[in-house]
C-alpha cells in the first residue's frame, strides 16, 4: 500500500530546500546575503512589510547595460569599482540594513537585532543623512563619485578624501547637497525624518505622511504661511513654494 504526501508537505519541503540552496550557494567570506533570504524569513515576521517595499521605485530599480560607475552603484548591493561587478542586482533590504550573511548566522532576536543597522536608530544626523546620501548625493571621495567600501553606520562626510560637488543646475541625484546646504539640513532634519524606505504613499515619494500634515508635525502656528490665499495657485501645498521641481532646498519666501 503506498503512502501519499500530502501537496502542502511537498510544497514546504521544495520551498526550504530552495532556500537552503540558496545559502549554500553563498561564497563562504561573502558578508551579503542574497535578498530572497531576507523576504523568506520577513514575509511571516513582518506581515504587509514586503508589499509596501515592493511598491518603491527602490524595489524597482537595477543596473542596466550602458551604465557607468556611479548608476551601477546606485542600483545594486556590494559593487566593486575594479570591474562595475556587484553581488546582487536592485536597492534591496541590505542596502539600508548592512550586508546579511551575519543576521542570517545569528542564533536568537537580540543576536540577529544586534547585526543590523536600523538608519532611523543611528546616533548622528550625518550617519543617517550618509545612508541615504550616498546614493541621493553629487559627491566624490578619494575622485571617485561614489564611497565605495562604505557600511551602515559611517559617517559619508568623515570619509578620506570626501567632497561635497557644488550644485549649478537642478540633477536628479542631488538631494543631500540641497538639504546639507538649507536650514532643514543645519537645524539636523534627515532623510528619514520625512521619508520611510518601506512604504510609498499614495501622494507622494516614500513620505511618512502627505503633505501638508507632514510639515505640520513641525511647522505649527507658530510659523504660520505668509502668502495671501488669493496669491496661492489651486492645489499647491507646501512643497510647491519651498520645493521648487521637488528639490530639497526649502527655499524660504520673502
Amino acid at each position: 500500500m503506498s503512502m501519499r504526501i500530502p501537496s502542502a508537505t511537498v510544497l514546504i519541503t521544495v520551498f526550504v530546500l530552495m532556500i537552503l540552496a540558496l545559502a549554500w550557494g553563498q561564497d563562504a567570506p561573502q558578508p551579503y546575503a542574497k535578498n530572497a533570504m531576507c523576504i523568506a524569513c520577513h514575509k511571516g515576521r513582518n506581515p504587509g512589510l514586503l508589499d509596501r517595499y515592493q511598491a518603491t521605485k527602490h524595489s524597482q530599480t537595477a543596473p542596466a547595460e550602458g551604465m557607468t560607475a556611479i548608476d551601477i552603484y546606485r542600483r545594486s548591493v556590494g559593487f566593486k569599482s575594479a570591474d562595475n561587478s556587484f553581488y546582487e542586482k536592485g536597492v534591496g533590504c541590505q542596502s539600508c540594513h548592512s550586508p546579511g550573511a551575519a543576521h542570517l548566522k545569528a542564533k536568537g532576536d537580540e543576536e540577529k537585532k544586534a547585526t543590523m543597522q536600523r538608519v532611523d536608530a543611528l546616533e548622528k544626523p550625518s550617519q543617517k543623512l550618509s545612508v541615504c546620501g550616498r546614493c541621493h548625493g553629487d559627491y566624490t571621495v578619494g575622485g571617485k563619485p561614489f564611497a565605495e567600501g562604505f557600511k551602515i553606520g559611517d559617517d559619508l562626510f568623515a570619509m578620506d578624501g570626501f567632497k561635497l560637488n557644488e550644485i549649478t543646475t537642478p540633477g536628479p541625484f542631488q538631494q543631500l547637497n540641497e538639504l546639507e546646504s538649507s536650514k532643514h539640513g543645519a537645524n539636523n532634519v534627515t532623510c528619514v525624518t520625512c521619508h520611510t524606505s518601506h512604504e510609498e504613499m499614495a501622494a507622494a515619494p516614500q513620505l511618512r505622511q502627505k503633505v501638508p500634515e507632514l510639515c505640520l508635525q513641525c511647522h505649527t502656528q507658530e510659523h504660520p504661511c505668509t502668502v495671501k490665499a488669493d496669491q496661492v495657485p489651486a492645489g499647491a501645498t507646501c512643497a510647491t513654494c519651498h520645493m521648487p521641481e521637488g528639490r530639497h532646498v526649502f527655499k524660504v519666501q520673502k
